[in-house]
């Protein structure tokens, strides 16, 4: 029954959550409110999770995934009874009298073992990237040291720690490791502003910290940076996070479409030449695509670039014919990874699938995709 009413019960779960407990509003971005990717995220979460409460080694990809999320967000123990007080209210408000008490319960004490599973993943990876060379706990310290504008409506930024440690001295002494692909979460004290994930797309081992961002349309975070973020302004980072890395020693495939391009600059950047069998993007113009110069400079790989000359990604049918044809250059062995806008993905990862393509990985700047693509091998 919960499964059947489970959008309707996202529904009244945040509006809830946010008048009683406003201070979760920081955690949360507006526009995925709005548009109500941040309800379906966690409808599909749930679906999943309920689908396969007694074989949790099926539920361990979403569960990694959210884990990363969260520690990228600095989400503390604390929270988990916030969400458990709002989500059960949120239940028993929508299904009324058909919410029986031994429904109660038992919703109660899945929900319980939920919260507990998450907040030992989160605990365990937020501990091992403590751990990791140039790793650090919770939000740290960085200033604005580096930003230059790479493309149209597109800037680059270099953030440095503030309080430099031995082996933040040079890029030799080992600096800050984190896998390619991997984002880092910035947050403006003092702006009102939630915090946001960018790819990082500066080289492991540096002792900067880059990332890139394109100016959204009524972006409040991306707008700031872009018009008021100024060199030498501190902010708030959190470690490096993200399972949308390659695998060592395998063939892969990069798949992008407008900012999609960061990981896949990243993975060029990181990935040895030789297991790199194919690189497609689709942008809207030569001067909008970020690292065009990086990417088109790789003549020793299979690389394409579509530009669309208008506001729209390409149509269905050129993304599925690229796509298509390079899906059959590089074979069904190799991994491919997918980013972009999620009905471009959508019509990617279908693409392949019907070649057969098992290992698609899809990552999006948003809330929403989990469940979408398969996590890890």
């Amino acid at each position: 029954m919960v499964m059947e009413h489970i959008d309707e019960i996202t529904e009244v779960f945040y509006p809830r959550m946010f008048d009683h407990n406003s201070e979760m509003l920081f955690y949360f971005n507006e526009a995925n409110q709005r548009n109500h990717m941040q309800q379906k995220a966690i409808a599909r979460a749930v679906m999943v999770w309920a689908k396969h409460l007694h074989e949790p080694d099926k539920f361990k990809g979403l569960l990694d995934v959210i884990s990363h999320r969260h520690v990228a967000l600095y989400v503390t123990q604390d929270l988990y009874s916030i969400i458990y007080d709002n989500f059960m209210h949120s239940m028993t408000q929508v299904l009324g009298g058909n919410f029986t008490s031994d429904m109660v319960t038992a919703w109660s004490d899945a929900f319980i073992w939920l919260c507990k599973m998450c907040i030992e993943n989160e605990a365990a990876l937020a501990k091992a990237y403590e751990k990791r060379q140039g790793g650090w706990a919770g939000e740290r310290k960085f200033k604005l040291v580096g930003k230059r504008k790479i493309a149209e409506t597109t800037i680059q930024f270099d953030f440095s720690p503030v309080d430099l440690l031995p082996w933040h001295q040079n890029a030799e002494d080992g600096g800050i490791y984190f896998d390619p692909g991997q984002y880092l979460t910035i947050r403006i004290p003092g702006t009102g502003l939630s915090p946001r994930h960018y790819t990082v797309t500066s080289l492991p081992g540096q002792n900067v910290l880059q990332c890139v961002s394109r100016l959204v349309p009524n972006g409040a975070v991306s707008s700031y940076m872009h018009e008021e973020f100024l060199i030498g302004d501190r902010c708030l980072l959190t470690v490096p996070c993200g399972l949308f890395t390659p695998y060592p020693k395998s063939d892969m495939v990069m798949i992008s479409a407008g900012i999609g391009i960061t990981p896949m600059y990243a993975f060029l950047n990181t990935v040895e030449r030789k297991y790199i069998k194919g690189i497609l993007h689709f942008d809207q113009s030569a001067e909008r695509m970020a690292f065009r110069d990086a990417i088109e400079g790789a003549t020793d790989l299979d690389t394409k670039i579509i530009f669309t000359g208008d506001e729209r990604f390409a149509e269905q049918k050129d993304i599925e014919t690229e796509t298509n044809v390079l899906a059959i250059r590089a074979g069904i062995d190799a991994d491919y990874y997918v980013c972009g806008p999620l009905p471009f993905m959508d019509v990617v990862k279908k693409t392949l699938q019907s070649h057969g393509i098992k290992n698609v990985f899809c990552h999006h700047f948003g809330t929403g995709t989990e469940p979408m693509c398969p996590f890890r091998r």
